[in-house]
């Protein structure tokens, strides 16, 4: 017996939130992921902005996005990942709240740039 091929829908599209939720999670924290489908999915402080923020595959897009919309920890994250540009960490290091801006600090001091 021959078995159908997947359905052409995305993963995230599940039946309900919790599913849908979970996929988003998943996606966002996987280096594998394809950084089009990272692009697509939502910042939400405390579950997918600091996974996003970590992920070697997100783009400057997508980090610019958690600059505007994520979280103090996913901001911080993002001074630790080393694709982001030096104009972002720059952004940070006036960011309102301390712990931000001191990682963005000491980033910008280690010379990766």
């Amino acid at each position: 017996m021959k078995s159908s091929p997947p359905p052409s829908r995305p993963i995230s599209a599940g039946k309900n939130q919790y599913q849908k939720e979970t996929a988003d999670y998943l996606l966002a924290e996987n280096p594998l992921t394809p950084p089009d489908i990272l692009e697509t999915l939502p910042i939400k402080e405390g579950f997918t902005d600091s996974r996003l923020a970590r992920n070697p595959s997100s783009t400057t897009n997508v980090f610019s996005r958690i600059l505007n919309s994520g979280g103090w920890y996913a901001k911080v994250e993002l001074t630790k990942n080393s694709k982001v540009p030096k104009e972002i960490l720059e952004q940070l290091s006036n960011d309102p709240n301390p712990q931000v801006r001191e990682a963005a600090r000491t980033a910008l001091s280690t010379n990766r740039y």
